[in-house]
């Protein structure tokens, strides 16, 4: 008798998630934040004030996520 195997398809948020989840996730994070806060900056919704900031707040929390990882 031969066993089925069963194939799960993965959504791609699973994906995301997934690839969010392992080691290099807080680089991740950063680079996907810091693109936010570009356009926002971009966009004039940001001073330059406020983005330089949240870029700096941003790098401190990935930093503390990846030592906790560790």
């Amino acid at each position: 008798m031969m066993s089925e195997e069963i194939v799960e398809e993965k959504s791609k948020l699973d994906m995301i998630v997934e690839a969010l989840s392992n080691a290099k996730a807080p680089v991740i994070v950063f680079f996907a934040m810091f693109c936010i806060l570009s356009i926002l900056l971009y966009v004039g919704a940001l001073s330059p004030q406020d983005f330089k900031e949240l870029v700096l707040a941003d790098g401190i929390v990935s930093a503390i996520l990846k030592l906790v990882k560790e």
